[in-house]
């Protein structure tokens, strides 16, 4: 069989971190963002750390690909489109951001059928090349090419299309390029709003339907789950509130402060969560414009997460 020669509709999909429904291009959840970050790294190991870009408007994380492939892959991970990009998406380009790269590659995924939001899937790149690592013989060839052995197929790859998975399209590949520096700012900031949603809805419902005193006494341990998602997911979000600095330069200080004797826990709490509803106050018509932008049915089989479903707001 030729490699890439079985068609793409036709080959059992897998799945890993992605659910049925989930966009690839904004993320509603800030904590599950986090949990995939860290089960993806986990699953790479340390060696892999300096490859790996953790965006949060994508539902994934990105990998850039060394130029011999993706050596050092864990197998079992080995048939991910993320480890197999072509050479125009391998890499920011030069003056691009790592945002405006990861916008195109994730693009190019919903584009060329690589992931079907729908079903929350992936194309097995592996079986595209005519392996399953169901078989044996394929699991040892593969994991010996990992490995950094030759193989006469993995080493006589068509990296410029993966062997026509990403068809040579010059004319497009710029349109996409010349997209994402113009739509990826937009992008960030719609994400914005999402994140500070996500983090607002986890703080009121751990205060919720509790007396003032509980509040008080639980209010340190709130601020604990929140401040990591905040450092993670909203590190290149400007200042929300005139004075007070970008939100993730809050965090330590007022860590600090809560464990003060006699500090007010619930009042601390809330300068922090006043700057998260500020953000996404001031962003929200940038997710309305995003959403504006793609009819509803074309965000459906884009994203699959119907456009209702998207929060208004905290």
């Amino acid at each position: 069989m030729v490699a890439g020669s079985i068609p793409v509709e036709t080959i059992r999909p897998r799945r890993w971190q992605q659910q049925p429904g989930d966009r690839l291009i904004l993320v509603p959840d800030a904590s599950e963002w986090v949990r995939r970050i860290d089960e993806f790294e986990r699953t790479l190991g340390e060696a892999q750390a300096e490859f790996i870009y953790n965006l949060p408007a994508f539902a994934t994380p990105l990998y850039e690909r060394h130029p011999e492939g993706p050596a050092g892959i864990p197998l079992e991970v080995a048939w991910h489109p993320v480890f197999w990009l072509p050479t125009k998406l391998a890499a920011p380009l030069p003056d691009e951001s790592d945002g405006e790269w990861g916008y195109r590659v994730c693009r190019a995924f919903i584009e060329h059928g690589v992931y079907v939001a729908e079903d929350g899937t992936w194309v097995d790149v592996l079986a595209w090349l005519g392996m399953s690592l169901d078989h044996p013989a394929d699991r040892a060839r593969v994991q010996t090419w990992l490995a950094g052995n030759p193989d006469p197929l993995l080493d006589g790859l068509d990296w410029d299309t993966l062997n026509g998975l990403y068809p040579d399209t010059p004319e497009t590949d710029h349109v996409a390029a010349q997209d994402a520096i113009m739509d990826y700012d937009e992008y960030e900031e719609a994400q914005w709003v999402l994140t500070t949603h996500s983090i607002v809805e986890m703080i009121t419902s751990e205060l919720e339907d509790i007396d003032e005193q509980a509040a008080a006494e639980k209010a340190p341990e709130v601020f604990d789950k929140v401040a990591p998602l905040v450092i993670s997911t909203l590190a290149e979000a400007p200042e929300a509130i005139d004075g007070y600095g970008p939100i993730w330069d809050s965090i330590e200080p007022i860590s600090a402060a809560l464990r003060e004797p006699g500090a007010d826990t619930v009042e601390l709490l809330g300068d922090l969560t006043s700057q998260v509803v500020a953000l996404h106050d001031t962003y929200l018509s940038s997710l309305t414009r995003v959403l504006a932008d793609e009819d509803a049915e074309h965000a459906r089989s884009e994203s699959g997460t119907a456009l209702e479903t998207i929060p208004d707001g905290p």
